[in-house]
């Protein structure tokens, strides 16, 4: 998973802002604000503090975190392969 710095960096490139707060504030409890199935549950309290933009970059931290995963790429490639 990129680090903080990196999340950040994506972020200012997406939006212009680096939401640096919001990705350290994932990785405080990252078990529970990773976890896709808390999605639903945690939106609301990214809104509350980070704001509407806030919880798109909530979304594309986690996706981030699937995307830039090297097992995630190695998959991808593999479904690639088979056609």
């Amino acid at each position: 998973m990129p680090s903080v710095e990196k999340h950040t960096e994506l972020s200012f490139k997406r939006t212009g802002k680096g939401y640096k707060a919001l990705h350290q504030w994932m990785e405080e409890d990252k078990l529970v604000r990773h976890d896709i199935a808390n999605i639903l549950e945690l939106l609301p309290a990214v809104e509350k503090l980070f704001g509407k933009e806030g919880q798109k970059e909530y979304l594309w931290h986690i996706r981030d975190d699937y995307e830039l995963n090297i097992v995630w790429r190695i998959l991808r490639k593999l479904r690639k392969l088979k056609g």
